[in-house]
C-alpha cells in the first residue's frame, strides 16, 4: 500500500484551464480548489473523501488501456 496523503499539490493555467493535482488530494477538496480558481468543476462521484489517486486509477484504465494519464484531457479521449 502506498499513502498518498502528502502529495496534494494543485496548480491551475487559467490560460489553458488544465489542472495538475496531487494524487492525494480528495474530491472534496479537489472540487473547492477548482471553484476558487477560476469557477471550475470536474465531475466525480458522491464520497468527497475518495483521493485523486484511486480516482485517476480507474478513470485512466477506463479510458486508456495502455495506461496512458491523459485521460483527463478532451483531445486526446
Amino acid at each position: 500500500m502506498i499513502d498518498l496523503v502528502n502529495m496534494q499539490r494543485f496548480s491551475m493555467d487559467t490560460t489553458t484551464w488544465e489542472a495538475s493535482i496531487g494524487a492525494g488530494t480528495k474530491l472534496g477538496l479537489v472540487t473547492q480548489r477548482l471553484h476558487d480558481n477560476g469557477n471550475r468543476a470536474m465531475a466525480h462521484g458522491v464520497c468527497p473523501g475518495v483521493g485523486v489517486g484511486g480516482h485517476a486509477t480507474i478513470v485512466r484504465k477506463l479510458f486508456h488501456p495502455a495506461g496512458r494519464c491523459g485521460a483527463f484531457r478532451r483531445q486526446e479521449c
